[in-house]
């Protein structure tokens, strides 16, 4: 397991994140990143060892950051207006936070930022905004699909499903009717 992968930093919170590279997304700790404070799409060297937590699972550890990305466009403090519809890949409700996969991007969840009386559970697909903080993805007023839907004009809804699946590469909504 001496071999070293290299991967771009897919998301992170301060506490563990995620590697993409060759192996898919790689689970690593902040105690793998050697001092190392990493952004968003840098490019990192790193190796693999089994979990220490999961069984059967790997975690990325070693990790030294090579270069920035080329095509980092994330500002410091932003909240996009845009709704997108996105999968929970999952969510603890006793530790209160997890993760959505949309628009090709994984998205930091905190309860507070479900809408009130809502409850997530893996592989729920939700609508919610998108807010980078530090170059770190947070899902904002996520709600269940089609729920989310509820609030927004058709064509609103129309943009929305048809971003999801175009990401998904499925044909366009243009053969359907929404409601």
């Amino acid at each position: 397991m001496n071999k070293k992968y290299i991967g771009s930093i897919h998301s992170y919170n301060g506490t563990f994140g995620f590697i993409s590279s060759e192996l898919g997304r790689t689970f690593f700790h902040k105690e793998a990143l050697n001092k190392y404070v990493p952004q968003i799409w840098d490019e990192v060297e790193f190796q693999i060892e089994p979990s220490q937590r999961k069984k059967n699972q790997i975690q990325a550890y070693n990790i030294k950051f090579i270069k920035k990305s080329d095509n980092n466009t994330f500002d410091n403090n932003t909240i996009n207006d845009e709704y997108l519809l996105g999968t929970v890949k999952w969510f603890d409700k006793t530790k209160g936070f997890g993760f959505i996969s949309g628009n090709k991007s994984d998205y930091y969840i905190h309860v507070s930022n479900i809408k009130s009386g809502e409850v997530i559970y893996k592989n729920n697909l939700v609508v919610f905004k998108k807010k980078t903080t530090n170059n770190k993805l947070s899902a904002i007023d996520c709600q269940l699909f089609p729920n989310g839907l509820s609030g927004l004009s058709t064509e609103n809804q129309k943009k929305v499903l048809n971003k999801y699946l175009s990401d998904r590469h499925v044909n366009s909504l243009n053969y359907y009717t929404i409601r």
